[in-house]
């Protein structure tokens, strides 16, 4: 549940745009045009793992400047990430998103 319903329940209510399928993907891919959290998007792709102060900076990218849900992003590090676990990834993606 902590992976599909928002820590905070008065979050519920955010309005997230309508999802940009363009933009989910250039994160995804490591194609945004900002260096840091372009490598950071990469190195997971191609390694399966990402340091800690980079998953922190390339979700506060996709939340706060792409502006999509973390539940986006969750679903995706969940995938691709080697160390990805059920507590600890989609706790600190409400914690970086701020649900």
């Amino acid at each position: 549940e902590l992976a599909t319903k928002n820590w905070r329940s008065e979050f519920d209510a955010f309005p997230w745009p309508r999802l940009n399928p363009a933009r989910l993907e250039a994160w995804q891919r490591g194609r945004t045009g900002v260096a840091l959290v372009d490598a950071g998007m990469r190195e997971l792709w191609h390694t399966g793992t990402m340091h800690n102060r980079v998953r922190m900076v390339t979700a506060s990218f996709l939340t706060k400047n792409l502006m999509i849900d973390w539940r986006k992003g969750e679903q995706w590090f969940w995938d691709t990430l080697v160390d990805a676990d059920a507590a600890s990834n989609p706790f600190s993606w409400q914690w970086v998103a701020g649900s």
